[in-house]
């Protein structure tokens, strides 16, 4: 840029550019060429997509890769590997959350909703007990597959989903036949629960 100034006042000064040609109009000129350069809009380029990445990393806990990388994944994953639609909470879960938007979507629940105490649903069968526990607030480390003891009793986490407020934050655990005690199965012990019908 300082070159293009330095060759645009010595053209004025040659008087190749005629009389009414001032320091600000070539400085004008300069910053505009400077604006419109390649290597200007790349480098513009990467800072915004930094900021993009940056942003998804803190909100999701995931790390996106680069946009063009991800752009030619798509384009060869779809040309040449035609993957079968899975329909499964879980996926939809994990790939809400994987998201910016999805990290948005949670943190705008999270503080629309207020602070109430958790909703239990249980659901028995003959060979299997489900419960569903719904949460005004995200659970730290529920994340499927985890193992969950209440009370005497251990649960295995399969599906985390969102709903609806007030209680945005779904949890889906299938009753173990037994557990063992240690370091990372989870605590949950719900003093205000409300144990609501199933049926």
């Amino acid at each position: 840029m300082t070159a293009w100034v330095e060759r645009g006042i010595e053209t004025a000064l040659s008087g190749k550019m005629g009389p009414g040609v001032t320091d600000q109009a070539i400085g004008s000129v300069a910053l505009v060429v400077w604006a419109t350069h390649p290597l200007t809009l790349l480098l513009a380029y990467a800072g915004i997509e930094g900021a993009i990445r940056l942003s998804a990393a803190a909100f999701s806990d995931n790390i996106l890769g680069i946009f063009p990388l991800f752009f030619l994944d798509k384009i060869f994953v779809t040309a040449f590997c035609h993957r079968k639609a899975k329909n499964t909470n879980t996926t939809r879960s994990s790939r809400i959350n994987s998201s910016l938007m999805g990290a948005l979507r949670e943190r705008a629940l999270t503080a629309s909703s207020p602070i109430v105490a958790d909703e239990l649903y249980f659901k028995s069968s003959a060979s299997e007990e489900i419960l569903e526990i719904h949460s005004s607030r995200r659970k730290e480390g529920w994340t499927p597959p985890r193992v969950v003891r209440i009370r005497d009793s251990y649960y295995s986490l399969e599906v985390d989903s969102l709903g609806s407020p007030p209680r945005p934050f779904h949890y889906r655990l299938r009753r173990l036949p037994a557990g063992v005690p240690g370091r990372t199965v989870l605590l949950y012990s719900p003093s205000d629960a409300v144990i609501k019908d199933a049926g």
